[in-house]
C-alpha cells in the first residue's frame, strides 16, 4: 500500500545566489565545458545565462539537459567507486548527483544502498547506547560538518580551484556546491597531513573564496567578497533553528504556519501519533494559508514551521533547503482514497482514471 507521510518542516540555510552575467557569453562558455564533458561547469554557465534572461527557451533547455547530464555523470562515477570498494567516495558522488538533480530517482536509490553498505561495515564499531533523546535533537546553531572520514589529508596538486575543492570533499565524503559567482582559477595546493578544515581554509585563501557548511555533509563555496559574506551570514542568522522541541506540545512556543481547510471547519489542528498516543495540536503563528503549496513556500522563506505531506517537499529535504522535525511523531498513513458510486456505469474516461489510480500489489 502506498503510504503518505506528513512532516513538520524547518527552513535551513537557503543561500541566495546573485549575479547577472551576459547570457551569450555564458552560453558559449557552457557549450565549451559541455564539449569536454565538464557538465558541472556547463550547468553553472547555463544557469547564469538563464538568470540573465529567464524567458529564453534555449537557456532553459540547455540548463535542464546539463543538470540531467551532470547528475548521470556523478552516478556513473559513484558506481565505479563502489565497484572498486571505495564506498565513501561513491556516496559523495551519489549525493552530488542528488544535489544537482533532485528529481533523479536513481541517485536516491544509490545513496540509500551505499549508506546501508557503509552502516553494515561500521556497525560493530558503534555503540547502541546513545543518550536518551539524542535522535530527536535538532540543530540549535549553524550546521556542523560531519564528514564520513576524519583522516588527515595529504594532497599536492596544481589544478582548477573547483577541482581541488571537489577532491578534498571526496576525500572526506562530502559534497560541495559553488556559488554561481565563484570564478575558478588555477591554484597549487600543498596540504601535508592537515585536517579537513585546514585544507579547506588553505584552498580558500589561494582561490580568494570562503566556505561554509550548509548541511552536515555539504559545503558551500563563494567568492570572498564583503557583500557575499554578509549575504551568507545574514541568511544563517535568519534561519530558524528549532531547539529543545521534543514533543508536539512544545510547538506552541514556536512560530508555525497554519492551514485553513474547508474540511477542518477552521484552522487545521496538526495531527501526531507515537505508539498508542495520538495528539492534535493547534499551533500559533501569524501566517494562515488555504493551500499546502503556500505553506511550503513560507517554510522555505524561513517564516516558521509547516506541516504538510512529505511528497510535497521531498526534493527540498534532499537538497537541504528544509529539514524534518519531530519525525518520530509523524508516522505514515495509508494514503488518500477515492470514493465513487458503484451502482452507476462510469464513463470510459472515468474508468481509465480509476484503473490508473487503483492500488495493485
Amino acid at each position: 500500500m502506498r503510504h503518505i507521510q506528513y512532516v513538520a518542516l524547518l527552513a535551513i540555510a537557503s543561500i541566495a545566489l546573485g549575479g547577472c552575467p551576459k547570457g551569450n557569453d555564458e552560453l558559449a562558455a557552457g557549450r565549451k565545458a559541455e564539449a569536454i564533458q565538464d557538465y558541472d561547469t556547463a550547468l553553472v554557465h547555463y544557469e547564469r545565462a538563464l538568470r540573465s534572461d529567464p524567458t529564453n527557451a534555449e537557456y532553459k533547455l540547455r540548463a535542464q539537459q546539463a543538470r540531467y547530464d551532470a547528475g548521470q555523470f556523478h552516478i556513473r562515477q559513484g558506481q565505479k567507486a563502489v565497484k572498486n570498494g571505495d564506498l565513501q567516495l561513491g556516496l559523495a558522488e551519489f549525493q552530488k548527483a542528488q544535489l544537482i538533480d533532485p528529481s533523479n530517482v536513481a541517485a536516491d536509490q544509490e545513496v540509500k544502498r551505499t549508506m546501508d553498505l557503509i552502516a553494515a561495515q561500521s556497525a560493530p564499531a558503534h555503540s547502541d547506547n546513545l543518550p536518551a533523546g539524542q535522535d530527536e535533537q535538532v540543530l540549535s546553531g549553524p550546521p556542523e560538518l560531519k564528514p564520513l572520514s576524519r583522516e588527515p589529508i595529504n594532497l599536492k596538486m596544481t589544478n582548477d580551484a573547483r577541482v581541488v575543492y571537489e577532491t578534498i570533499a571526496k576525500l572526506a565524503g562530502l559534497s560541495v556546491i559553488f556559488d554561481p559567482d565563484f570564478t575558478s582559477r588555477r591554484i597549487t595546493a600543498e596540504l601535508p597531513n592537515v585536517t579537513l578544515e585546514q585544507a579547506l581554509d588553505a584552498v580558500s585563501l589561494e582561490s580568494k573564496a570562503f566556505w561554509k557548511p550548509i548541511t552536515p555533509s555539504v559545503i558551500f563555496v563563494a567568492p570572498d567578497q564583503p557583500q557575499k559574506r554578509k549575504d551568507v551570514e545574514d541568511e544563517e542568522v535568519r534561519t530558524f533553528y528549532l531547539a529543545n522541541t521534543l514533543t508536539p506540545q512544545d510547538l506552541t512556543d514556536h512560530a508555525c504556519i497554519n492551514l485553513r481547510l474547508p474540511t477542518a471547519g477552521g484552522l487545521y489542528a496538526w495531527e501526531f501519533e507515537k505508539g498508542d498516543r495520538e495528539l492534535r495540536v493547534r499551533v500559533e503563528g501569524r501566517l494562515v494559508f488555504n493551500t499546502a503549496t503556500m505553506a511550503v513556500k513560507a517554510a522555505l522563506a524561513g517564516d516558521g514551521l509547516a506541516f504538510v505531506p512529505e511528497d510535497r517537499v521531498g526534493e527540498d529535504i534532499r537538497a537541504g533547503r528544509l529539514i524534518r522535525a519531530l519525525a518520530d511523531w509523524c508516522p505514515p498513513f495509508p494514503g488518500f482514497h477515492l470514493y465513487y458510486p458503484s451502482r452507476r456505469q462510469p464513463t470510459p474516461a472515468f474508468a481509465v482514471l480509476v484503473g490508473a489510480l487503483r492500488y495493485r500489489d
